[in-house]
């Protein structure tokens, strides 16, 4: 009797995990979420500047990196640059 296996049956080929792909965005969505903020101050910025109102960036998602900027001497200065040169754009 003929049995039609597909590549995923395959005994002799190993199966592929999903470890990978969780690592990957384990590392990538915190450097996402740090750089996020450098457009973020530039939405606002456009935004406030165009209606000629305040919007304030929502310090609540930001708390986090707020805080770390604020207890980490040494990211101040990078985080800063990174957000000016998003402002300066």
């Amino acid at each position: 009797m003929f049995i039609l296996r597909t590549m995923e049956e395959d005994p002799e080929k190993p199966k592929k995990s999903n470890t990978t792909l969780m690592v990957v965005l384990l590392v990538m969505l915190p450097v996402l979420y740090v750089l996020s903020i450098g457009p973020a101050t530039k939405f606002v910025i456009l935004k406030s500047s165009a209606d000629n109102s305040e919007i304030v960036l929502n310090s609540s998602f930001y708390a986090p990196l707020l805080w770390l900027i604020y207890e980490a001497p040494w990211l101040r200065k990078p985080l800063s640059n990174y957000v000016n040169y998003w402002q300066n754009l």
